[in-house]
């Protein structure tokens, strides 16, 4: 291009495939709403058009890519109805601060294949819905993905306007989470920590439903942790569940108390709950802490099995 004389007024582009994981998040292959799978480069290069150095936040998706180079190029009538966003506008913009109207722009992704989760994603955070809890990110305080901000109360307004978009993009291009069974729209009342058990080296939750480990149940710092697997947590939770493409409230759901999920949404309704037939369990269960100061297990776990 050099040679020719035309480097300054060509447009290079740097993209890629997305790529694989890699042992991040304990996943080695693609098909996850990961930045480190689904994030892909976008470096341009123009000379005479694009400022050097400028780093744009607005998030973008694979489809803006045609209409926005095209759209740089001055060839607006191209007769194409493209789904993609025309970004040009900010890609030639001079100043290096960002466009306000384009922090709330949202792009989405779903898991094409297998119809796991469907995810929103704008500058700064990423919000995933899927067949387990819902999950939001900030990619600011937490660029390596690994906290869950869903239900605290300064992300609401950003969780709620998310996944307004996504609900619609989700059935206006039949994201394939929608043809599944169920999936949590919002959180169960009752989940258990997917953290190791505190002061329990090397047990999660799961761990607990092994009779070799069940006992810990007992123990007030354990079933805090794991209130489902130990059965000390028995209320309707107060959000939506899509069953079969539909959202519904727990008392919507009793056509559906068949389906595990639907029950672990909605104990109370389903009349699901361990001990009673549609009520609470707070009092059903005897505190070891309380009540047996001197029953013990070693919470220093030896063995890796």
């Amino acid at each position: 291009l050099k040679r020719k004389g035309i480097d300054d007024n060509t447009i290079i582009v740097f993209t890629s495939d997305h790529g694989d994981q890699l042992g991040e998040h304990a996943k080695h292959n693609k098909g996850r709403p990961y930045e480190t799978s689904a994030g892909v480069a976008f470096m341009v290069r123009w000379p005479k058009k694009v400022s050097s150095g400028r780093v744009i936040h607005t998030a973008y998706a694979s489809i803006d890519f045609a209409p926005t180079i095209l759209s740089a190029m001055g060839i607006k009538d191209h007769g194409v109805a493209f789904h993609g966003i025309d970004g040009s506008d900010e890609l030639l913009a001079k100043s290096n601060v960002n466009n306000p109207s384009t922090d709330t722009q949202t792009r989405f992704m779903s898991d094409s294949q297998q119809g796991r989760w469907a995810s929103a994603v704008r500058d700064g955070y990423k919000l995933v819905l899927s067949k387990g809890e819902p999950w939001l990110f900030d990619l600011n305080k937490d660029p390596h993905e690994v906290l869950n901000y869903y239900g605290q109360t300064n992300y609401t307004s950003i969780y709620d306007e998310m996944r307004e978009d996504l609900h619609a993009t989700i059935f206006q291009h039949g994201f394939p989470l929608a043809d599944g069974e169920v999936a949590y729209w919002d959180k169960p009342a009752c989940w258990d920590s997917r953290d190791q058990i505190s002061e329990w080296k090397k047990r999660l939750c799961e761990d607990l439903a092994d009779p070799r480990y069940s006992p810990g149940c007992q123990w007030r710092h354990i079933y805090e942790q794991c209130p489902v697997t130990c059965k000390r947590c028995c209320q309707d939770s107060k959000g939506k569940i899509m069953i079969h493409s539909a959202l519904k409230r727990c008392k919507k759901v009793g056509d559906y108390c068949h389906i595990a999920k639907v029950r672990s949404f909605c104990p109370v309704t389903c009349q699901s709950c361990p001990g009673q037939n549609g009520s609470t369990t707070d009092n059903l269960f005897v505190d070891k802490e309380e009540t047996e100061g001197n029953t013990h297990i070693d919470f220093s776990t030896d063995d890796d099995s």
